[in-house]
C-alpha cells in the first residue's frame, strides 16, 4: 500500500469512530421536558408516559421512562394546556406490571404542570403500584 492512501485510511477512520453511531438516541440527555417516575425512591424503566388535556382526551404528548425513569416528550403542541392529565402503562418484560387498581386512582388525582412553567417534572408512584408477574410461592 502507498503512503497516499494513509490521509484516506484515517479520514475513514475518524468518520467510522466518531460520526458514525448507529445506536439508538437515548432520551436521558437534556433533550426536552420531561417526567421522572419514580417508585419507592427508584427511577422506573419501561413505563409509556402518555399526556392528556382532558381525563378521557385524546393523547397529545408519549414518551418512553429510560433506565434514569426519565420520559422526554419531544413534540408538544404550543400552546400547552393550562394543566395535563397522565395515563400510564408498563412495556417491561422484567416480571413486573404496574397495577391498575393503585396506579389509575393515584393518576386522577396528578395534573402536570405545563412544561414552559417546570421543564423536569417527577411522579413518585404510591405503594404497591408495581404487581409483580411471577407466580406467589407463598401458600
Amino acid at each position: 500500500m502507498s503512503t497516499r492512501h494513509f490521509p484516506v485510511i484515517g479520514l475513514l477512520s475518524c468518520i467510522c469512530f466518531c460520526g458514525c453511531d448507529s445506536s439508538p438516541q437515548s432520551d436521558t440527555g437534556s433533550g426536552g421536558p420531561s417526567i421522572t417516575v419514580v417508585y419507592e425512591d427508584q427511577p422506573l424503566a419501561d413505563v409509556q408516559v402518555r399526556l392528556h388535556e382532558a381525563a378521557q382526551g385524546p393523547v397529545l404528548a408519549q414518551a418512553i421512562t429510560s433506565d434514569e425513569g426519565r420520559a422526554v416528550f419531544r413534540d408538544l403542541q404550543s400552546p400547552e394546556p393550562s394543566e395535563y392529565f397522565v395515563s400510564m402503562d408498563s412495556l417491561s418484560d422484567g416480571g413486573w406490571i404496574l397495577n391498575p387498581k393503585v396506579v389509575k386512582p393515584a393518576l386522577d388525582a396528578i395534573r402536570v404542570q405545563p412544561f414552559a412553567t417546570n421543564t423536569n417534572q417527577q411522579i413518585e408512584l404510591p405503594s404497591r403500584s408495581i404487581q409483580s408477574l411471577q407466580p406467589n410461592t407463598k401458600r
